[in-house]
């Protein structure tokens, strides 16, 4: 819900929030009840979904995102196929997900903490042991490369890609254009 209330402050004519899960659905939900928008800000919605079967129509979006989940899809080249489907003409995808730093003191340190620090102070903060958190640093481990998510983007036709590495390299935005 956080990406989708940031876009919603753009004051686009529509902001929709996708989630597979109804719980996670709930959460965005009731916290967007509690926000305060700025005025000419859009209403967002927020809808249950499947990354890889949307229920839109062809060409109604200017952009699609989607932050740290492209890895928890079944078969992200299905859903970049989607977004670009949904994508009009000119249309952008834009992708933040997990990367290996380069700088191999960093990628140490990151490492520690992902399989280490953050599954502990995660289960303590979050309340929930049923060992979610250490999925976390497994995903992250075995999923594309930012290389390697690139060229899918591009095999599903978007054009003019680039990435950007971003906090040291622990995350990188790969963004990707519909031509038109």
């Amino acid at each position: 819900g956080d990406l989708t209330e940031a876009i919603a402050r753009l004051a686009p004519a529509r902001a929709v929030g996708i989630d597979f899960s109804t719980g996670m659905l709930k959460v965005a939900t009731a916290k967007a009840k509690g926000m305060s928008r700025t005025p000419g800000a859009t209403e967002p919605e927020y809808q249950q979904g499947d990354a890889m079967s949307l229920d839109f129509e062809d060409a109604s979006f200017d952009a699609c995102t989607i932050a740290f989940g492209i890895r928890n899809v079944q078969d992200p080249k299905e859903a970049f196929r989607e977004f670009y489907r949904i994508l009009s003409p000119g249309g952008r995808c834009l992708v933040l997900e997990f990367s290996e730093p380069s700088n191999p003191v960093i990628r140490t340190l990151n490492r520690i903490y992902t399989r280490r620090i953050m599954p502990v102070t995660a289960t303590l903060i979050s309340g929930d042991r049923t060992g979610a958190y250490r999925y976390l640093p497994r995903s992250m481990e075995t999923f594309l490369s930012p290389a390697e998510l690139a060229d899918t983007m591009e095999h599903v036709g978007f054009t003019d890609l680039r990435q950007e590495t971003m906090t040291c390299g622990v995350c990188t935005l790969s963004i990707g254009v519909k031509p038109g």
